[in-house]
């Protein structure tokens, strides 16, 4: 019987070709989008399911109310909180602490230079909580002295052409350290991208344990009977016992820590304000994109719908002669159902060629490395089976129960042709749907290019036009270098301006709060920013009062500071300029005084509001040189560049990018979207 119902198929496919191409052709780009989606979607749900007992593992994340912004929750802790954890509370198994290598140049072989930015320091205990395996080394030992360091198999072999490395050395910050491990490549979906591990006791060396000072990762793994609730709670307790630690006293409130599932991070960390990456995404993204695949699921099955019961004049001939003969109405019903699920296979096995063909690109946007895999991934096993059934059943059941509901009488009487029949009601309300949908999914697709649009045109409060990012990643560049690269660069007449500053953006990764020299100790969490006297001029940033940095003014390196808008505000001073904070920096002058006042720009993205920012020229916090150059001859311009960097920094390699470059790079996600 199958045989027939298959040779029967065949036929009427043969015959009516042209209404077939159309169909198959719309089923297959439909179920292409679909099961794109689907393995995106996959992808975004499965960060961290690779690790054994995931469950038990936790982010320590801590919430805080600093003065002049609001609350925000932050996924970056200080030094002593994995050990207090793990030695004081029974309910933790173990911990780990982990944060970003700082300078990502690792020299190799002399003058053989290689950025890689996905190296950390770490502690041993994160090779066992991460699940990472060792090709090569000890496990228990690889991360236990200062300067050891495991590498992924990929930086292995770019570094010395081998994966047998162990023993061998490279030149990071400017000391020799040891290759004691080499690990498998990151093949799974997880948070912590990484390819190189410097042992946790390299950086100890340089940075004690102090509760005061936030600047890495903790992780906790739980013990079996132990509950989320409960440990919170203890976390509470304990952190009362270090209060003095903290630099606390009883009448400040205890700190705010809870802890964030591991296989949260990925999906749910939209709330929190800092963390140590950036390889985050949105589990809002996943409630969208679920909605729109259903949506082209259905709009591709309304498709068939509407094709086969368009067609349905031609088939009732048959019906009327079949029920003649003898047929009964199941074996109609099975008949026509087998025609849908034959026609769905086809368009499946089509839309497979189709997967193949744009998942590269797709994975290029992404940044993912999706594949179509028929043995690991269940999408592709009992998942096209599920979606082959599914799509027949939704897609076929009606023109199959339609059509065998003819009767011999019925083709005498011309009833299909009815423009009043079931049939070309349910096409009319299944074509509107569809326009409706489609129109609702465009509609989409012009919001979502609307703020696209914004953010390009939208004025930041800075100009970034022709400005090339030029990160140094020296240690202790002297300012003397500094102004030297600077006077050679504004040699060349393609160039227009140079300043140098923290980063690209004037600001730097720290926050903090600062002290008003006033008899009520007034304290204001502020962004922190390191720029020269040129920065804001060359930047075009404006000021609403008084002056910028001046080298006529011997203190105003290092003892000068300049507000934004918003510091002033949140301050509610009507007069900041002579104003005086505390220096905390242990300088010769007890304070910062307060001398200009630059109107707010967005130094982030344009998802957070402008929050108050303290500018101080200091030159040892310098990261970056800004250079703005004429368009007309940029390639001439950055060759110069380039020669000059390679004489004033010959141990670093020349890394630069237009800073529009790196602000469409914030607004990734939106632009993938």
């Amino acid at each position: 019987m199958l045989y027939n119902f298959f040779k029967t198929t065949i036929r009427v496919l043969f015959k009516n070709r042209t209404f077939f191409f159309i169909n198959i052709a719309g089923l297959a780009v439909g179920l292409a989008s679909f099961i794109l989606i689907l393995l995106y979607l996959h992808n975004e749900l499965n960060f961290e399911k690779h690790i054994p007992d995931s469950e038990r593992i936790y982010r320590l994340v801590g919430i805080q109310r600093p003065a002049g912004i609001d609350v925000q929750h932050v996924a970056i802790t200080s030094a002593p909180w994995a050990q207090a954890l793990k030695e004081d509370l029974p309910e933790v198994e173990n911990a780990a602490r982990t944060t970003p290598v700082g300078t990502p140049n690792f020299i190799v072989k002399e003058n053989n230079t290689f950025r890689e930015s996905n190296a950390y320091y770490a502690e041993t205990s994160i090779l066992e909580m991460f699940n990472i395996e060792l090709l090569q080394g000890n496990q228990a030992i690889a991360l236990e002295e200062p300067y050891s360091a495991i590498l992924s198999k990929s930086v292995a072999e770019k570094f010395y052409g081998t994966i047998d490395a162990v023993g061998k050395t490279f030149r990071h910050d400017n000391i020799l350290h040891k290759v004691t491990g080499i690990m498998k490549d990151q093949e799974n979906n997880s948070h912590l991208e990484y390819d190189i591990f410097i042992s946790f006791p390299t950086i100890e060396l340089k940075r004690p344990d102090s509760w005061g000072s936030n600047w890495l990762a903790t992780y906790v793994k739980l013990k079996e009977d132990a509950t989320v609730e409960n440990t919170e709670e203890s976390i509470y307790i304990l952190a009362d016992q270090y209060m003095a630690d903290m630099g606390f006293d009883e009448s400040v409130p205890r700190p705010e820590m809870y802890l964030q599932p591991l296989e949260d991070i990925h999906l749910h960390s939209g709330h929190i304000r800092f963390s140590i990456y950036d390889n985050m995404g949105d589990i809002n993204i996943v409630y969208i994109f679920s909605i729109i695949a259903v949506l082209i699921l259905l709009i591709a099955c309304m498709n068939f719908i509407n094709l086969t019961t368009a067609k349905s004049t031609q088939r009732i001939k048959e019906v009327g002669i079949r029920k003649t003969l003898g047929a009964d109405r199941k074996k109609l019903i099975a008949q026509f159902l087998s025609e849908a699920m034959i026609v769905v296979f086809i368009a499946m096995l089509i839309s497979i060629a189709l997967i193949e063909m744009f998942l590269p690109e797709m994975n290029r946007l992404l940044n993912t490395s999706l594949q179509v895999s028929f043995t690991s991934n269940w999408i592709f096993n009992i998942g096209l089976l599920g979606i082959l059934i599914l799509v027949s059943l939704l897609a076929g059941t009606y023109p199959a129960f339609y059509l065998s509901a003819f009767q011999p009488t019925d083709v005498l009487k011309n009833v299909a042709n009815d423009g009043r029949s079931s049939a070309g009601l349910l096409r009319k309300a299944l074509v509107i749907l569809q326009f409706a949908v489609a129109v609702f999914l465009i509609f989409c697709v012009h919001i979502i290019s609307q703020q696209i649009n914004f953010i390009k045109k939208t004025d930041l409060g800075i100009d970034y036009e022709n400005v090339l990012s030029l990160p140094m990643y020296e240690n202790n560049v002297s300012e003397s270098k500094i102004i030297n690269l600077k006077n050679e660069l504004k040699q060349n007449p393609g160039i227009i301006s140079v300043t140098a500053a923290s980063n690209y953006n004037g600001v730097s990764g720290s926050q903090g709060p600062v002290t008003v020299a006033d008899t009520n100790d007034t304290e204001l969490m502020v962004r922190y920013g390191y720029v020269d006297e040129s920065f804001f001029p060359n930047m075009n940033v404006s000021f609403i009062e008084g002056r910028n940095f001046s080298r006529e003014y011997g203190t105003d390196q290092n003892h000068a500071v300049i507000l934004n808008k918003s510091a002033v505000k949140a301050l509610n001073w009507d007069d900041p300029i002579g104003k005086r904070f505390i220096n905390n920096y242990n300088d010769t002058i007890d304070y910062f005084t307060v001398i200009g006042v630059i109107d707010d720009y967005n130094y982030y993205s344009l998802r957070e509001s402008v929050e108050p920012a303290f500018y101080i020229w200091r030159p040892e916090e310098f990261g970056n040189i800004l250079v703005r150059i004429n368009s007309n001859d940029a390639n001439q311009a950055i060759n110069f560049i380039e020669e000059k960097w390679s004489s004033f920094f010959p141990q670093s390699p020349f890394i630069h990018q237009f800073v529009t470059e790196r602000i469409r790079n914030v607004y990734e996600r939106e632009t993938n979207t």
